[in-house]
């Protein structure tokens, strides 16, 4: 049995990308472009099929320290991320 988890009170984002509908060698591009032009105090929903863990650690190093994120939802066949910029 799968059971989903979903996190309460979670503000509406900026801008969401379901990483689902786009080729993969683009996908890093795609958020990367998103979070270099999100506004001060905004956030960006990423929305994939599992948990992108070396899309994750190449944003860490990329934008050191300034990039925080939150679980809005994880399951067995998606993800939902969202990510701000400090």
């Amino acid at each position: 049995m799968t059971v989903a988890h979903k996190t309460a009170d979670v503000a509406e984002p900026f801008r969401v990308f379901d990483a689902r509908s786009v080729s993969r060698r683009m996908r890093h591009e795609v958020v990367y472009d998103a979070l270099d032009k999100l506004p001060p105090g905004a956030t960006f929903r990423y929305i994939g099929a599992y948990y992108p863990i070396g899309l994750m650690e190449q944003l860490a190093h990329r934008y050191e320290g300034r990039l925080t994120h939150r679980f809005v939802e994880v399951g067995a066949d998606r993800v939902v991320i969202d990510l701000m910029l400090d």
